[in-house]
């Protein structure tokens, strides 16, 4: 999942950075939404993402558990920015 550029598909390569604690880093190594266990930590080539620029720790504290009545789920919704 993710963004195509995420994954290597004309975009730059991204290295998993080292554990930051309470904070998941955001990049291809990402699959699923559960991945997202921690306030987002974004690469600094990732500042074009609306979801980077948007996301601030206080909406993620409100939605991070939350579903809409289809059942998705707001780490759904931000791991295509992820």
């Amino acid at each position: 999942m993710g963004c195509a550029n995420s994954h290597g598909h004309g975009g730059p390569a991204l290295v998993k950075p080292a554990p930051v604690e309470g904070r998941t880093h955001c990049g291809p190594w990402l699959r699923h939404p559960e991945d997202i266990v921690d306030f987002p930590l974004w690469p600094e080539n990732y500042s074009k993402s609306l979801v980077s620029q948007a996301l601030t720790k206080d909406i993620w504290d409100e939605y991070k558990d939350k579903s809409d009545k289809a059942g998705v789920s707001f780490k759904t919704c931000i791991l295509s920015g992820a």
